[in-house]
C-alpha cells in the first residue's frame, strides 16, 4: 500500500489520510481473508452494544449483486468511498471473490451504484480471466 498515507488518526477522517482504489483493494483483501473481519462486515447491523444500542451497517448493498461486504465511506475530502467484496460461482463451480473500490465520487449513494455496475461487468467476465 505504498499510496496511502494515513494521517493524524486511524478514523479516516482526517484530510492527510489519503489512498488510491488500488491500495484499498489489497486492504479489502486482506480483510476478507481474515474469518472474523469477514464476519464483521457482513452484518448489516450489530446490536451488542449495551450503552449504544443497534449499530447500522451503510452498506445498503449487503445481500444485493454477491456483495458481502467491505467498506463504505464518505468525507468533503474523498468524496463518496465504497470497498466492496462479492462472492460469485465461476463456470465451473467454483467461488470467486471479487473485490473492488471506487472513490471520490459525489456522494456514499453514487459510489454504491458505482460499485454494482462494476460488479456487473465483473460477473460477466469472470470466467474469461
Amino acid at each position: 500500500m505504498a499510496s496511502t498515507t494515513v494521517g493524524s488518526d486511524a478514523s479516516g477522517l482526517s484530510p492527510d489520510t489519503l489512498s488510491t482504489a488500488h491500495d484499498l483493494v489489497l486492504l479489502g483483501e486482506a480483510a476478507m481473508q481474515n474469518p472474523v473481519l469477514a464476519e464483521i462486515v457482513s452484518k448489516s447491523s450489530v446490536d451488542d452494544f449495551p450503552l449504544i444500542g443497534t449499530i447500522e451497517n451503510t452498506n445498503t448493498l449487503l445481500g444485493q449483486d454477491g456483495i458481502v461486504g467491505v467498506k463504505t465511506g464518505n468525507s468533503d475530502e474523498a468524496g463518496g468511498v465504497f470497498v466492496f467484496a462479492a462472492k460469485y460461482n465461476d463456470d465451473s463451480g467454483k467461488e470467486q471473490i471479487i473485490v473492488g473500490a471506487v472513490q471520490g465520487l459525489p456522494d456514499l449513494e453514487k459510489a454504491l451504484q458505482a460499485a454494482k455496475t462494476l460488479l456487473k461487468s465483473a460477473e460477466k467476465n469472470i470466467n474469461r480471466l
